[in-house]
């Protein structure tokens, strides 16, 4: 869940559940009113603060998020142990927007520890 917090009062001023589940959030940014979450498992969402609800995607096949691509992972001793053969989704652990508000930029990596890849990808 992402926590929103207000420094003028003691408390929480607002919770909201992630679009994904069990690998948690990486990135978050801001442009504006829309929150841009990174996930744990290669998604892409944007949550509309004012409205209080994430944006339905005309292209993102009736979801919620975009998602990453395959990028690149070494496959290596470590991969052949314990990942060969298992979906090894791109985490995006950063992401911004260019100067005119109109592609974003998407970076990360497999997620698993001992895990070695990169994704990069221009939205």
């Amino acid at each position: 869940h992402i926590q929103f917090v207000d420094p003028r009062a003691p408390r929480i001023a607002k919770i909201i559940d992630a679009i994904e589940s069990g690998a948690g959030v990486r990135s978050l940014s801001f442009l504006e009113d829309i929150l841009t979450v990174g996930g744990g498992s290669g998604t892409l969402s944007f949550y509309d603060v004012r409205a209080n609800k994430y944006l339905e995607l005309e292209n993102a096949m009736g979801r919620k998020a975009l998602t990453t691509g395959k990028g690149w992972l070494k496959r290596d001793d470590v991969y052949l142990a314990h990942f060969s053969g298992q979906e090894t989704p791109n985490t995006v652990y950063t992401h911004c927007y260019d100067p005119t508000h109109t592609r974003l930029f998407v970076g990360g990596g497999p997620l698993p520890f001992g895990l070695c890849g990169s994704y990069a990808a221009i939205w």
